[in-house]
């Protein structure tokens, strides 16, 4: 019964992440936003988005724990007699959990200034005016003391204090 309560989180999960990024990368106005309701909009989104996402995470942990070999993924890459912690860690020791650990951490995550409005990323790049009218390079560089996002190698945003706003 975990497996179908973590497959329905799952499933409510995939649209909110799909109206997360509309909103995000959507202009304000022609929605009929202002900039901090669309902000508030992208954040309710991606904290439901990412809370469903981790319930599912989670019931896929305990069908490894509690070896519910129902679960395709956990009849392939588990063992009644394995240790818990290979069983915890066994969950995205495989290439489908680890698909599953990307889109919780990678998935949820967005620019942001200090006050909780959004990075104008196109502002900050030449010929950003638009995601399709070219291709554009992607960059997260995660170093001990910050995390910055890039945008075609210009550095939209970036955080130094997220170990103090994780204590």
């Amino acid at each position: 019964m975990i497996a179908e309560w973590s497959h329905l989180a799952l499933v409510l999960a995939l649209p909110l992440v799909g109206l997360q990024l509309l909103l995000a990368f959507l202009p304000a106005a022609p929605l009929g936003l202002n900039e901090a309701l669309r902000a508030r909009a992208v954040r309710g989104t991606a904290v439901l988005g990412a809370g469903l996402i981790s319930l599912s995470f989670l019931g896929l942990i305990a069908s490894f724990v509690a070896g519910d070999f129902s679960v395709k993924t956990a009849f392939e890459h588990s063992h009644s007699a394995k240790p818990l912690l290979y069983k915890v860690s066994g969950t995205w020791g495989n290439h489908e959990g680890s698909i599953w650990l990307n889109v919780f951490v990678d998935g949820t995550m967005y620019p942001q200034t200090g006050n909780g409005q959004l990075v104008d990323v196109a502002s900050k790049v030449d010929g950003y005016a638009s995601l399709d009218s070219a291709f554009h390079n992607y960059t997260i560089d995660w170093s001990p003391g910050e995390v910055a996002w890039y945008v075609d190698g210009v550095r939209v945003h970036g955080v130094s204090d997220m170990c103090d706003r994780l204590q």
